[in-house]
């Protein structure tokens, strides 16, 4: 997976096999010089299990959602089809 080392809501992130790191990056087809990115693996359960958020305030766990992709789809934000639902970790 390449995404942007700043960006939100899946933007630019794009999943790419084995020698294609950076295929697709949209700065390229924009004409200018691309941002910085970070390659990481993919962890192919978040396709059948899910992304979890977990939120700390002040050091101090306050909440958290579990993210699903929609079928077919990598990305767990609600305009790529993926839906989000407030869970208790180790419940689900």
């Amino acid at each position: 997976m390449v995404k942007p080392v700043l960006s939100a809501s899946a933007h630019d992130t794009v999943l790419v096999g084995p020698g294609e790191a950076g295929a697709g990056r949209a700065d390229h087809r924009r004409g200018r010089d691309p941002d910085p990115v970070m390659v990481q693996p993919f962890v192919e359960e978040i396709r059948s299990r899910g992304e979890w958020s977990l939120v700390f305030i002040d050091g101090t766990f306050t909440h958290a959602a579990l993210k699903r992709p929609s079928a077919g789809e990598f990305r767990v934000q609600p305009r790529f089809g993926g839906s989000s639902t407030a869970e208790r970790p180790g419940t689900s």
